[in-house]
């Protein structure tokens, strides 16, 4: 088992003692006042909040104890192994403290004088040696050095984890207009045919089988991407048509093909309704 296992293990046993001896505490003092909860209940009315904010920094403390995270050369004492062991043995200590200053006593006032003396001891070493001995150690001139360098470090991996960012945002957009440059010669012809198709009165089984396998093409060609940069295509050429349907068939049709899914019915009309003008393609089919 490493040291640094054995020391968490050590500073829970130490939790766990030093919340018995806290209930331990609680209960003798509840069976002093003769369990006269109405007189409990109005003092910890006023006590309630010093009780929750004790209560806060002992978390703060077990957290720290357990998680250790400081850097050892900016807190090169409170790293050390023999004060962390120091540091989770206090509530131990505190007990056997309270048990030899009590001496020949009772039971009951030997529980007592150890549970306080655990509660005293844990107090003193968690909540206000080991807070001023960090702050004195972080005050040291080789520990502001060391804080110095760390934060220019952290500031010059920022810089450069942004840079790589910005190099691969350059690189990808680069490699997106060579695949658009390759994909606007390949499907260009393909590209005014799927629209000399799309903008006849004639839309019959092989159009659409035709589409299909235009969309197919796409697909093997640069998947869902390629599909969508040939279909901005096949608009833009039937904008440029005086004949142009009302309804995108190519986006209708394309359902299935790859991750390719059929759009919302309003993003497939191409153009507002005339009444004026003949009905839609999509009604002449129906």
């Amino acid at each position: 088992m490493s040291t640094q296992k054995l020391l968490k293990r050590i500073h829970v046993c130490g939790t766990l003692w030093f919340l018995l001896c806290a209930a331990a505490l609680l209960i003798l003092s509840l069976r002093q006042a003769g369990f006269r909860w109405w007189i409990v209940f109005s003092i910890s009315g006023y006590s309630a909040v010093l009780v929750l904010f004790l209560f806060t920094i002992y978390l703060f403390a077990v957290y720290q104890g357990v998680v250790r995270n400081q850097n050892p050369v900016e807190h090169p004492l409170t790293t050390s192994s023999s004060y962390i062991a120091l540091y989770d043995i206090a509530p131990f200590l505190g007990s056997l403290s309270g048990l030899l200053a009590a001496g020949q006593l009772s039971w009951l006032a030997l529980l007592n004088a150890a549970a306080q003396g655990a509660l005293v001891t844990t107090f003193i070493m968690w909540i206000v040696i080991d807070p001023l001995i960090g702050l004195i150690e972080s005050l040291l001139p080789r520990s502001i050095a060391s804080r110095r360098q760390r934060i220019r470090m952290q500031h010059a991996q920022k810089l450069r984890i942004r840079r790589d960012n910005e190099e691969l945002l350059v690189r990808l957009e680069q490699q997106e207009a060579r695949f658009k440059a390759e994909w606007a010669s390949v499907f260009g012809p393909y590209a005014k045919e799927a629209a000399a198709l799309l903008c006849t009165d004639d839309l019959n089984e092989k159009t659409q089988r035709r589409l299909v396998e235009l969309g197919a093409m796409a697909w093997q060609q640069g998947q869902f991407i390629c599909m969508q940069y040939f279909h901005e295509m096949i608009l833009r050429e039937i904008r440029n048509r005086p004949q142009r349907p009302s309804v995108d068939f190519a986006a209708l049709w394309w359902d299935g093909i790859g991750v390719w899914r059929r759009p919302e019915i309003s993003s497939l009309i191409l153009e507002p309704l005339d009444r004026k003008t003949d009905p839609p393609l999509l009604l002449r089919q129906s």
